[in-house]
């Protein structure tokens, strides 16, 4: 909970008060700040900075300090291939660092390189099977790529080790959605979301799947006169249903706020459909990425079997 994370702060702090240069705690400090901690706060993104550049400049060979400052390259330039050569040299140094392995991945997934961030996940879970940050980019990379026989394999294992993992029964409702399964998924979905907006979203997908058209926009219906119009919701609903009219305009609206948003619109397989269409290459031109060129980058890992 909250409180053993703040008392875990308050220790790391003291042992570097003790010695301002040992590495490992440095590290671990970080670790700690960057998941469980707000940093949208100047202040704890500029003790997480500067830890970074200290322990790195005190030890580069530490694979910690290492794959950390990979990470801090991408926050200052938005560029993961700029990070690309610290996550190389810490998986290095120590390939069997199930910390190493999960910042990789995460680095791997956003290079495109899917297969290369899936490996290093699954020696992770490997090596720490109760890795619970291990799990969720699992889930989240195999789920975003629609490797949906991964992704119920992960989210079964997650429900497994955690019988009350609410996260891990709702992303499986979206699996078995996603695999002519609707009828399974609306018995997880009423049983285990209890936001109700989300459910109403939710529910709506489920029952469009399952033909029930009428019901699904009554549902839809209900949830933006209680809730407003979300974007997003009503954009991936429209996705989920192929409706290209619908889709665009509920893309539009999210591009108009946010035009960095487009390129996980194209990555996205669920949106083939719009492939000819004129405004869908329209944006594609004007802000779309290096599409596949993007997976043509080298990202050496280590040779696990």
């Amino acid at each position: 909970n909250y409180t053993d994370y703040a008392e875990e702060v308050r220790l790391l702090r003291v042992v570097l008060e003790r010695d301002p240069e040992f590495v490992p705690a440095m590290t671990m400090l970080v670790t700690t700040l960057t998941q469980t901690a707000d940093m949208t706060d100047p202040a704890i993104a500029q003790e997480v900075m500067g830890l970074i550049d200290d322990a790195y400049a005190i030890d580069p060979d530490d694979a910690m300090a290492t794959i950390y400052k990979g990470w801090k390259t991408f926050r200052e330039t938005g560029d993961w291939e700029a990070s690309l050569p610290y996550a190389e040299r810490a998986l290095m140094l120590e390939p069997s660092n199930v910390e190493v392995l999960r910042s990789a991945a995460f680095a791997a997934s956003q290079l495109g390189r899917v297969d290369d961030a899936l490996t290093l996940l699954r020696e992770a879970i490997k090596r720490e099977p109760l890795c619970i940050p291990c799990a969720t980019a699992q889930t989240q990379i195999t789920l975003e790529n629609h490797r949906w026989k991964e992704a119920e394999s992960v989210l079964r294992r997650r429900i497994e080790i955690d019988s009350q993992d609410k996260g891990g029964y709702l992303n499986l409702a979206m699996v078995l959605m996603h695999t002519d399964r609707a009828e399974e998924a609306l018995l997880l979905i009423n049983e285990w979301e209890d936001d109700e907006e989300f459910r109403l979203y939710l529910v709506a997908i489920a029952l469009d799947k399952l033909g029930r058209h009428d019901e699904a926009e009554e549902n839809i219906a209900l949830m933006r006169e209680q809730f407003g119009d979300d974007h997003y919701k009503l954009l991936n609903f429209y996705v989920a249903r192929q409706d290209a009219e619908q889709t665009l305009h509920w893309a539009s609206v999210a591009i108009a706020e946010d035009p960095g948003i487009f390129p996980r619109f194209e990555r996205d397989v669920q949106f083939e459909f719009l492939a000819d269409d004129e405004q869908w290459q329209q944006w594609v031109e004007e802000l779309g990425t290096r599409g596949e060129d993007i997976v043509e980058i080298e990202f050496k890992i280590p040779d696990f079997d």
